[in-house]
């Protein structure tokens, strides 16, 4: 007989209260579901800055290395889906309200208390893939009274943790290494809005960009001449 290895499961969630924080973009639009990406984790460094100079793909792939990002619901050695996991299970209402939940149920090589009593970050995009993102934002709650901190499994199951982005609950939300930012409340934004950062074109591509427009124009002052 064989022994079934113990499953160390955890549930995260956030509820998308009206009254909470509302996701936007870098012009202050708000993000949707339709138009989104929420990712839970955790940062083992905050020593990485956001690079608007790079794409969005690789800004995450540099941040994960130096940042050492987990994933929660992958395996921490192999990255791949742990059991019965779906994701990304976080994401984000019509609203732009942060919400729903992620369950990781891994009883494989590594367990879901790699995560226990570690910090959770929030890692959003302003698309439903990376690849296609040109925004986003990562954060994390310092809040003494309401702290974004993973729970620890100690080998038990059904740990259901449900974190607040309300602003009398958690005030002290950050944005971490220049991936975004937190609007005062009240002053941008009602609910003290998550802002996304936004990457820029390469001075190449906005060179190129100024070479086609000029020949474009010289076209046309062509043909008005014959």
């Amino acid at each position: 007989m064989v022994a079934l290895p113990i499953a160390h499961a955890t549930t995260v969630g956030f509820s998308p209260a009206p009254t909470t924080r509302t996701v936007v973009d870098a012009l202050g639009s708000t993000v949707t579901n339709a138009s989104s990406l929420a990712l839970a984790g955790n940062f083992i460094s905050e020593a990485f800055v956001f690079n608007p100079s790079l794409s969005i793909a690789s800004n995450v792939t540099a941040i994960t290395v130096a940042g050492g990002w987990k994933q929660f619901g992958l395996d921490t050695i192999t990255s791949a889906t742990d059991p019965g996991v779906a994701l990304p299970g976080l994401n984000i209402s019509a609203a732009g309200k942060l919400g729903s939940s992620i369950i990781d149920n891994n009883a494989g090589t590594t367990q879901a208390a790699y995560f226990n009593a570690k910090s959770l970050y929030i890692w959003l995009f302003n698309a439903p893939t990376v690849a296609a993102a040109t925004q986003m934002g990562i954060f994390r709650s310092t809040d003494a009274s309401v702290p974004w901190t993973f729970a620890t499994t100690n080998g038990g199951v059904g740990d259901v943790l449900t974190y607040s982005t309300l602003i009398s609950s958690a005030p002290t939300i950050l944005a971490i290494g220049g991936t975004g930012s937190v609007q005062p409340a009240g002053v941008s934004f009602p609910n003290g809005a998550l802002q996304l950062a936004t990457t820029v074109p390469e001075p190449s591509v906005l060179a190129l960009g100024g070479l086609a427009g000029m020949g474009m124009l010289a076209l046309r002052r062509r043909k008005q001449r014959k």
